[in-house]
């Protein structure tokens, strides 16, 4: 008789566990007027079935027009960089 018990303690616990999982969800699905997740969207997915290049035309611009001292300025601050300034001194005032 325990093992039974327990057996149906778990399923009770299984059961009201995915329950409150699936109460979470609840307010997602709340304002949906559809019957389920993917309804509404078959013209823009048949739109998007029938582009032939999804890119945009500047994607595929591999000719970036860029200042060369300035690049070279930058790598070579990157590899060697400057070093960091001295801290300050410290000033102590006395009052005579």
């Amino acid at each position: 008789m325990t093992c039974a018990k327990s057996s149906v303690l778990s399923r009770f616990i299984t059961v009201v566990l995915f329950g409150t999982l699936a109460a979470g969800c609840s307010e997602y699905l709340d304002r949906r007027d559809t019957l389920t997740l993917s309804a509404g969207n078959a013209q823009a997915a048949n739109r998007m079935a029938h582009v032939a290049d999804p890119w945009q035309r500047h994607a595929f611009d591999t000719d970036i027009d860029g200042d060369g001292k300035r690049l070279v300025e930058a790598v070579e601050t990157y590899r060697d960089p400057p070093e960091p300034p001295p801290p300050p001194q410290k000033v102590i005032l006395t009052t005579d």
